[in-house]
């Protein structure tokens, strides 16, 4: 997915972590079979879509404790693309882009990621309620062997009548 040109001028990633031995590979996907709901869905595993998918190489200046990626740098990985994610849906639900805000962010730990890692990070629309859109993700070794966090995130789009009309 590209990202516009004016906005990497500030961006976290994109303008400052984006750089040889920190965030070295940071390329987000749209998930091919990601198909349009048919309606308002449930929170059951049924109705988990895939949505993105995003491979990412973490240098060696990022970390907290020597050799760990710091717990931080993950969160905001995340954060980003849940909001990649967010952007996929909006397009594909509506049409149209509707400005939407990280209400909630939980993530939990359950390896070390050690520095010099390419990883993968999956995200799954699991429920859409009104202006509420609620994702999980893994982010996993590339191979899938290793669970290294997840996180779970709620969206709220905005109250707002400015619609982003989509550009392709």
């Amino acid at each position: 997915m590209s990202f516009p040109d004016d906005m990497a001028k500030t961006h976290a990633i994109h303008s400052g972590l984006r750089a040889p031995e920190f965030v070295e590979t940071y390329d987000v996907y749209e998930t091919p079979s990601y198909n349009k709901r048919s309606s308002e869905s449930t929170s059951d595993d049924q109705n988990e879509q895939e949505v993105v998918v995003a491979d990412i190489f973490l240098g060696t200046r990022v970390n907290g404790h020597k050799g760990i990626v710091h717990g931080g740098i993950a969160a905001l990985l995340f954060d980003d693309v849940f909001g990649f994610a967010y952007y996929s849906v909006m397009h594909k639900e509506y049409g149209a882009m509707r400005m939407g805000f990280t209400a909630n962010l939980n993530v939990n730990y359950r390896t070390p990621l050690e520095e010099k890692t390419h990883v993968v990070m999956r995200v799954y629309l699991t429920k859409i309620e009104r202006r509420k859109l609620f994702f999980k993700a893994r982010l996993e070794s590339i191979d899938g062997e290793i669970l290294y966090s997840e996180a779970s995130s709620l969206f709220i789009m905005a109250r707002t009548d400015t619609v982003y009309q989509n550009s392709t």
